[in-house]
């Protein structure tokens, strides 16, 4: 049986909708307290894609650094949908991004609070119907695919 993913630590900390720049502003100081003092402000960017989660970009505009720079040490803020928790099981999911981000297959784990996570941004956009209609596209959606098959263990059964 495969051994389960180190989850990272839990912070007694909740995001808050209602302060929301100043609430995700302490939460990613429990990641990167360095972003308190070092020069350049700290940029939130709310992402509207999604249907279930609230999920922020946030971001240190170091002087001198390029947008990409910048987006190397980017983090992205989960916050878990309200009465989602009847549909899944946060301990559980929390497991399987963790398994997924130690085998290189999602970006790190940083951090868990109250009503979410932290981890790390991977700079890209999202697919579009269109996009996947292309053949390199779909191409590198299904090698991208097959390492996952290949990476993450298999559960066990029992054959009786």
């Amino acid at each position: 049986m495969a051994k389960e993913a180190t989850l990272p630590r839990q912070i007694a900390i909740s995001y808050d909708e209602a302060n929301s720049d100043a609430s995700a502003r302490d939460l990613v100081y429990q990641v990167h307290p360095n972003w308190i003092t070092d020069p350049g402000p700290v940029k939130i960017k709310r992402f509207t894609e999604g249907i279930m989660n609230t999920l922020l970009k946030i971001t240190k505009e170091s002087p001198g650094r390029s947008d990409f720079q910048n987006d190397k040490e980017a983090v992205l803020l989960r916050v878990y949908g309200k009465n989602l928790e009847v549909l899944v099981d946060r301990d559980t999911e929390a497991k399987t991004y963790a398994l997924l981000a130690e085998r290189a297959l999602a970006p790190p784990l940083l951090v868990r609070f109250n009503n979410g996570l932290l981890y790390a941004f991977l700079p890209g956009r999202v697919c579009t119907p269109q996009d996947l209609l292309k053949e390199p596209v779909w191409r590198a959606v299904a090698v991208r695919l097959g390492e996952w098959h290949a990476r993450l263990p298999l559960p066990s059964s029992k054959v009786e």
